[in-house]
């Protein structure tokens, strides 16, 4: 399942995400999942400033 962001826009996107879970977090620059993605992040992973993100999908 597809996760949005709240209170993200294309001009203010999310960054420097954190998975706090203890899944597969894949993060992408636009919503719905789709678009670019930028990484799939294992859990306790945290990628810096400049990874911008609008939605996010656990595995």
């Amino acid at each position: 399942m597809c996760i949005n962001l709240p209170d993200t826009t294309e001009e203010a996107p999310g960054n420097s995400p954190q998975n706090l879970t203890v899944s597969t977090a894949t993060v992408f620059l636009e919503t719905d999942c789709n678009g670019d993605t930028y990484s799939a992040m294992d859990p306790g992973k945290k990628l810096g400033e400049d990874t911008k993100i609008r939605s996010v999908i656990f595995s």
